[in-house]
Parts: structure tokens; C-alpha cells; sequence
């Protein structure tokens, strides 16, 4: 089901579109449904159709929720990330952690402009776990790469 949802999300994001599911569609305005329904067009495949007009529920992820503010201390506590880092001398962490703070907290600043919170949502650390061994260290360039 998740490998599933995965390729639906990336085929509306192929589209050009954030998957949402059918219930977000519907709470949210008729004109970007209409939208959608459009670029389907009538040729659509059940995939397309899946992926752009919610199709598929979002796969549950079972476990506790955090803040986003403790995300840098929760990737820093994953043991893949304690034995990558063991060798390192307490200035080299500290700059580790500056960069994903500040990345972090250019996330949260962005969220609060968006949605005019105090940009501190919370997520599951198992969504995490799928990034930190697959993803952290090849982000070259980017304030979250794993140096």
C-alpha cells in the first residue's frame, strides 16, 4: 500500500500537482478541482485519475509525533546517524547541527508565512527513518547534506 501511495504522490507531483486525497479535494476550493479533472483529461488512466484526484489514502504511520523544532535532535539520536558522526570532534558537530537548525527553522519561518502558525508542525519520526539512510549525505549543496 505505501509503495503504492508512493507512485500515485509521484505521478501527481510528475503532473505538476501535490497529491492530496479525494477528502482534502473536496474541502478545498472547487476551481482547483476542476483543475484537475481537466489535466486528467479524458484519456486518463486509473493510475492518473488515482493521482490527481485523490484515488488512494495517505498510508498510516504508526508511532508518537513530534515537534518540528526537535527534528535535528531527533535525526541526531537515529543510530545510523551517531555511527556516521562517531569521529568527529565536538566544533564538526556543532556546525552540523548549526546547518540543519537553520534549515530547519527557514522551514518552520516558511510554514508560518504560509499558513500564519507559528511554523512549528508536528511529524511522525518514522517518516524519518525512510530519509536519514537512503537520502542524508547525498543532498550535496543542500543546508540538511550529511557532511
Amino acid at each position: 500500500m505505501a509503495d503504492y501511495y508512493r507512485q500515485i504522490s509521484d505521478l501527481a507531483a510528475g503532473r505538476g500537482y501535490v497529491y492530496q486525497t479525494s477528502a482534502e479535494l473536496a474541502a478545498g476550493p472547487l476551481e482547483q478541482a476542476i483543475k484537475r479533472i481537466e489535466a486528467a483529461g479524458s484519456n486518463a488512466t486509473m493510475e492518473t485519475m488515482a493521482a490527481l484526484l485523490g484515488g488512494v489514502e495517505r498510508p498510516e504511520v504508526k508511532g508518537p509525533t513530534v515537534m518540528l523544532s526537535g527534528f535535528v535532535a531527533t535525526v541526531e539520536a537515529l543510530e545510523d546517524v551517531q555511527e556516521r558522526h562517531e569521529n568527529k570532534s565536538e566544533g564538526e558537530m556543532k556546525d552540523w547541527r548549526v546547518h540543519r537548525e537553520r534549515a530547519v527553522r527557514y522551514l518552520m519561518e516558511a510554514i508560518a508565512e504560509r499558513d500564519g502558525s507559528d511554523g512549528d508542525k508536528s511529524y511522525q519520526p518514522a517518516l524519518i527513518r525512510t530519509l536519514v539512510p537512503t537520502r542524508v549525505g547525498r543532498w550535496n549543496g543542500c543546508a540538511m547534506a550529511g557532511r
